[in-house]
């Protein structure tokens, strides 16, 4: 183990460090080479801690320093003092007071003391200082190294006083540790000012704004052309794309008796025999449909097929034996069994056969038969119909409105519409039925928009009356428009919509934040009630110093008050 050890102390180094170097030395002689200006030990509280912890440790410390203001600290705690690691060390003069040296005196017995002949050097084998006294007992100096805030001693009464000195110069020594407190409280009481100077102007200060408004109506009024046909919206014509929604209802009468009476049955048919008796040299063809009618003029038969008579050509005097017949077929023109007549003479209604042919039926006319049977009368189908029981308007209304719902559509209720009826008969007027009934089928339709296509009408109809900038549309009013009809087509329905929108101030309050910061509380009123629809602005500052709006917009609140009470 080393005799001696050489410890450098930094000018920054405090004494509890210097003593931590001197008890952790191996070696029994420590040599503390200072700094110039070390402060450290300009404090006699310094040099007793210092003088303690070497003896309680059994070292020998010696101060290599020349400057002569720590000399007498050091001789009064009786340390050991060299200029140079080669001069040889003593025990300095300790500082007189009234002309009395300051005498320390040590309980815990003799100690053994370094050969002040010697150099450090030669010093390096120099036994440990035995039986060193504690010193934490002293009556006189109670300092404990390690422990709570040292007791006041005599040398602390006199550490304020002025020493003399060899040659009567006179020096006063500061209380470091009282300007060290001091100095810790002025740094801490700076810190704290500056928080709260801080937290005062930064952390609390804030602004509430209370903005009141109210709501303005305005009217839209637009001549709209709903169209079927139609794929996109046309904002300059107002013409909508719709659709038209149909329903088709059909109803069926009561059974109505019928009332309507025919006569059916055969017509009597035979042959009429038609005689050319030399008045025609030319034969002529008799057409199918000549009517004949008997003498009496009451019974009228229609030849049913065409027939040709010759001519009649002779030399002479013309003899029956040179006439020319033909065999006509008729029927009666009506059904019944009076037309079977006996045979008889017939005139005919063709030009071509009176005054040359003679007309004649040679067998009575046969076949012909009749009965009444009932069929529909006209009437009966008007009694028919006022069987119908008409279906329920409202009920068809709101089903086409729930099916125009469904496919996100708003149903214009002004459009619905029921289509002319269309009536079928169970059986046309004299058929011969005993019953008849009537059916009736309407279509009804009703107009359906996309909601969108409306709202973008009516906002850009608003628009033009406020100004978009300052003011927005709150409620655009098409769930309480009204629409008149003006005229339709099979396509397009075209009617008179009116509507009106709610108008309210338009705040971006985010921006509205930017715009009031840093200024005071009449700069933001003015700021803000020149906005249409706001009614009052109250500004709030907290706390109470505070004068302006802060220049943190998370430091500003805003609430917006609607005309109902409620915020946004």
């Amino acid at each position: 183990m080393k005799g001696k050890e050489v410890v450098y102390v930094d000018i920054e180094d405090e004494i509890t460090s210097i003593i931590d170097k001197v008890t952790s030395s191996k070696s029994k002689i420590v040599a503390l080479v200072l700094p110039k200006r070390a402060t450290v030990f300009q404090s006699i509280v310094n040099m007793k801690l210092l003088k303690r912890s070497a003896d309680r440790n059994k070292k020998n410390v010696v101060l290599i320093t020349s400057d002569e203001s720590i000399l007498p600290m050091a001789g009064a705690v009786k340390l050991h003092v060299a200029k140079t690691l080669q001069s040889t060390p003593d025990v300095p003069d300790a500082p007189i007071v009234d002309d009395k040296p300051i005498k320390i005196t040590d309980k815990s017995g003799d100690e053994e003391k370094p050969d002040v002949n010697k150099s450090i050097g030669e010093l390096a084998g120099m036994t440990a200082v035995s039986g060193a006294a504690e010193a934490a007992g002293s009556e006189e100096d109670p300092i404990e190294v390690g422990g709570d805030e040292p007791k006041e001693s005599k040398l602390d009464k006199l550490k304020e006083k002025k020493y003399k000195l060899p040659g009567n110069k006179k020096i006063k020594i500061p209380n470091f540790e009282k300007f060290r407190l001091w100095l810790i409280l002025g740094a801490v009481i700076l810190i704290l000012l500056i928080v709260g100077f801080i937290w005062a102007n930064k952390v609390l200060p804030g602004a509430t704004i209370t903005i009141k408004t109210k709501t303005q109506s305005y009217n839209a009024n637009l001549t709209l052309t709903l169209s079927s046909a139609a794929k996109t919206l046309d904002p300059t014509n107002d013409i909508v794309p719709a659709k038209i929604e149909t329903m088709t209802k059909t109803s069926t009468s009561a059974s109505v008796t019928t009332t309507g009476q025919k006569t059916i049955g055969t017509p009597a048919t035979g042959t009429i025999v038609v005689t050319n008796e030399c008045n025609n040299p030319s034969s002529y063809t008799i057409p199918a449909g000549d009517v004949f009618t008997d003498s009496s003029g009451t019974y009228s038969y229609a030849s049913t097929s065409a027939e040709t008579i010759s001519g009649v050509k002779f030399l002479g005097s013309c003899k029956q034996n040179n006439w020319t017949t033909a065999n006509v077929p008729v029927a009666a023109t009506e059904d019944g069994s009076n037309y079977n007549i006996q045979p008889t003479s017939f005139s005919s209604t063709d030009s071509n056969l009176e005054g040359i042919y003679s007309m004649q039926s040679t067998s009575a006319m046969s076949g012909g038969t009749s009965s009444v049977v009932q069929v529909v009368a006209p009437q009966d189908l008007t009694n028919a119909q006022t069987q119908l029981t008409a279906p329920s308007s409202t009920t068809i209304q709101q089903q086409l409105e729930q099916s125009l719902k469904q496919q996100g559509l708003d149903p214009i209720t002004t459009t619905f519409s029921a289509g002319t009826p269309t009536y079928t008969p169970s059986a046309e007027a004299g058929a011969q039925v005993s019953s008849v009934t009537i059916s009736e089928s309407i279509v009804f339709t009703m107009y359906g928009v996309q909601q969108s296509y409306l709202q973008t009408l009516v906002d850009s109809a608003i628009n033009t009356q406020i100004d978009p900038t300052k003011q927005s549309i709150l409620n655009n009013g098409l769930s309480t428009a009204t629409y008149s009809a003006q005229s339709s087509t099979s396509t397009t329905n075209t009617l008179a919509m009116s509507d009106t929108a709610t108008v309210g101030p338009n705040f971006n309050v985010n921006q509205l934040k930017s715009q009031v910061l840093g200024k005071k509380s009449g700069d933001i009123q003015s700021l803000i009630q020149s906005d249409p629809g706001v009614t009052s602005v109250s500004v709030h500052f907290s706390p109470f110093w505070v004068s302006s709006t802060p220049n943190n917009v998370n430091k500003v609140k805003i609430t917006i008050e609607k005309a109902n009470g409620s915020t946004l």
